[in-house]
């Protein structure tokens, strides 16, 4: 008789631990779903509503200073500001260029992924729209940043 106890109070220690770790999941992924999606610092300056954006990141000529966030939520950002880029005439080369320009623009942030270094959610694109900007090339400008790019 008292075999037939021992296997029945495993079975309900296993169910029990079983109901607890069912029971914590839940609680472990919306905590981390709380938490806001940030932006890789290597182009910014912070990775949570930067207000500094190195477009160029090379050398940092051109740069998005984020001057208001219209939305920073779990799936896009989006910010208005200024673009500063390099003014010179095209036959001068850009090291050479020390006259810069100022524009009105904005700054999508999308594709949230999640990046198992940091743990956390990350924007891996980058979309700049400067309706004003006499360059073409600086009127829309994409940029990607993978997970292995996060800081």
């Amino acid at each position: 008789m008292g075999s037939l106890r021992k296997p029945r109070r495993r079975r309900l220690v296993a169910l029990a631990v079983v109901l607890v770790m069912a029971a914590l999941v839940p609680t472990v992924a919306s905590a981390s779903a709380a938490k806001p999606v940030l932006f890789s610092k290597q182009c910014a300056n912070r990775s949570f509503k930067p207000t500094l954006y190195a477009i160029a990141c090379a050398d940092a000529r051109i740069t998005f200073r984020a001057k208001e966030y219209a939305e920073w939520g779990s799936n896009e950002a989006l910010a208005s500001g200024v673009l500063t880029y390099p003014d010179c005439a095209p036959n001068v080369p850009l090291v050479a260029c020390r006259k810069v320009a100022h524009d009105g623009a904005t700054v999508r942030l999308f594709r949230p992924t999640f990046c198992p270094k940091k743990g956390r959610r990350y924007f891996t694109r980058l979309l700049m729209f400067d309706s004003e900007a006499p360059n073409k090339s600086l009127r829309r400008i994409k940029l990607k940043f993978p997970c292995s790019d996060v800081e």
